[in-house]
């Protein structure tokens, strides 16, 4: 794909609903393969997002932090070299917090290869400027996959490390200055490279994305006070919440053809289920990724769907506290475009964030960051579509425990000074123009990608349908007629905001917002 950085003047997309609430959706390309992994909300009631990026000619790695405003302005990104891919789940690699300092501070993993790496924490201050960062690793390869801040301002590090040739789950605490504090290792005989860690009432930490156990609650002090043993078969837990009357897991379960979301819910000690549930969409294959719980009870579950081998799209399903659906949503630029789920964020307004990256080429090897930002009822004003999934008890299988693990770092605080470079221009494209219907849903004709940068599909229905782009003079600049599916050249269209109007015989005319890119 063509990068060219040139600065386009697109018409921002901010629409506000009744109780006014901000909703956009925007995607950002800063120069290479884009992925996004974290979002957080900072002091000026903007957004910071970290992510890494893939040199598409050298295959070079870097770690980037994305400023946005409140309205999803891009304002600035940074870039930070020596980063490295922590597995193949990229959207696990660089996560990061917000300080009450309005500072930044971003884990992931640093080296000359993943087969080396150690475990990165690096701090910058609220314009990405670094303070400091560190390495924390051992002879094999570590890294951190998740990062929140305990009650004393110290950072807890969940990390994947690899000690006497297996691979062990486990958590780091740092202190603001970066010194190592402690250092704690979990054996589950299972080689799973990914754990994470989140934050539990009373200091206590749980540990999730093992194979083996649903969740692992440890105390201040790494003591394992329990775990249970008891995961879907063929799946593995994403995330975990505290709950008044224990905790809320999410996790997956493979079924026959793809995976299902699997909400858990576990008793106090953390030793039995108390409530389980799955949910699925059709035959779909889906990928959790978040959990949150919101102070009234509901809960909200995000991640990816995607047919086999097919498309993909960002999922979000919020239900009540008797487990009755609010909303379930599917986002995506496009009926066969590829994305990819990271985070999602609950807004002071009420409303939701989800990160994810998208693929405009259709090929799963050039992705931009894709923001949307929604109301409390998940409507971003477009690209979405509203879903029904089905739900099911789900039967658990179980497994061998967690036991402790005794090993110890020997080249923790290790300092490095990762080079900084400032792309000279942003690129954002605005995929959602001022409408409050989906553009891909709307009427019986499908246009895709939007934005578009060669090529427009429209797949109409096999009666004959007329079309005609026009300019926001109301200038006419191409039209024709056809039947099923038309593509139309946009090539030689100059990027800006466009309309395509669709005349069909027994609907009428239907009027598309498209954004024609570089």
């Amino acid at each position: 794909m063509n990068k060219t950085f040139t600065l386009l003047a697109f018409f921002v997309s901010i629409l506000f609903n009744s109780n006014g609430q901000i909703t956009f959706q925007t995607t950002i390309d800063l120069g290479g393969s884009d992925n996004a992994c974290d979002i957080k909300l900072t002091a000026d009631g903007g957004y910071i997002i970290s992510g890494m990026e893939f040199n598409l000619t050298t295959s070079a790695v870097q770690i980037f932090l994305l400023k946005l405003d409140a309205n999803g302005n891009s304002q600035w990104s940074k870039f930070y070299s020596g980063g490295v891919a922590n597995g193949a789940n990229l959207y696990q690699n660089y996560r990061l917090l917000v300080t009450e300092q309005d500072e930044y501070v971003v884990v992931g993993a640093y080296g000359s290869s993943s087969s080396t790496a150690d475990v990165l924490v690096m701090k910058t201050d609220a314009q990405g400027n670094l303070i400091w960062s560190n390495t924390y690793g051992g002879q094999g390869s570590d890294g951190g996959n998740s990062i929140f801040e305990d009650a004393d301002g110290n950072y807890i590090i969940g990390g994947s490390f690899l000690l006497n040739s297996q691979r062990r789950m486990g958590y780091l605490k740092i202190a603001p200055n970066g010194n190592l504090l402690q250092q704690h290792f979990y054996a589950d005989g299972l080689a799973c490279p990914f754990f994470e860690a989140v934050p539990l009432d009373s200091g206590r930490i749980g540990i999730v994305h093992s194979y083996s156990s649903l969740l692992n609650v440890v105390d201040t002090s790494g003591n394992l006070l329990s775990n249970f043993p008891g995961v879907f078969s063929n799946g593995y837990s994403v995330d975990a919440t505290q709950e008044p009357n224990g905790f809320a897991v999410l996790g997956l379960k493979a079924g026959a053809i793809g995976g299902v979301f699997a909400y858990v819910e576990l008793n106090a000690a953390g030793t039995a289920v108390t409530h389980a549930l799955s949910y699925a969409l059709g035959s779909d294959d889906l990928g959790p990724r978040n959990l949150i719980r919101l102070s009234n009870g509901d809960h909200l579950v995000y991640g990816l769907t995607t047919s086999m081998s097919g498309p993909s799209a960002l999922l979000a399903i919020r239900f009540d506290t008797n487990y009755n659906i609010v909303f379930a949503n599917k986002y995506a630029m496009g009926p066969s475009a590829h994305h990819e789920a990271c985070r999602a964020l609950a807004t002071p307004d009420g409303g939701w964030v989800f990160l994810g990256q998208h693929d405009r080429t259709g090929q799963y090897s050039d992705y931009d960051v894709y923001v949307i930002k929604t109301d409390a009822a998940g409507q971003s004003g477009c690209n979405q579509q509203a879903i029904t999934v089905s739900t099911a008890t789900p039967a658990t299988a179980n497994l061998a425990p967690t036991t402790v693990y005794t090993a110890s770092l020997t080249n923790g605080g290790t300092s490095v000074t990762p080079t900084v470079s400032i792309p000279s221009v942003i690129t954002p494209s605005v995929p959602c123009i001022a409408t409050a219907v989906s553009d891909l849903y709307k009427g019986k004709a499908i246009v895709f990608p939007n934005p578009v940068k060669d090529m427009l599909w429209i797949q109409g229905p096999e009666n004959d349908y007329s079309w005609t782009l026009t300019n926001l003079c109301g200038q006419i600049l191409k039209s024709g007629y056809g039947s099923g599916s038309v593509s139309v050249d946009f090539s030689d269209v100059t990027p800006a905001v466009y309309t395509l109007q669709i005349i069909e015989a027994n609907s009428g005319a239907t009027d598309y917002r498209i954004v024609r890119i570089q």
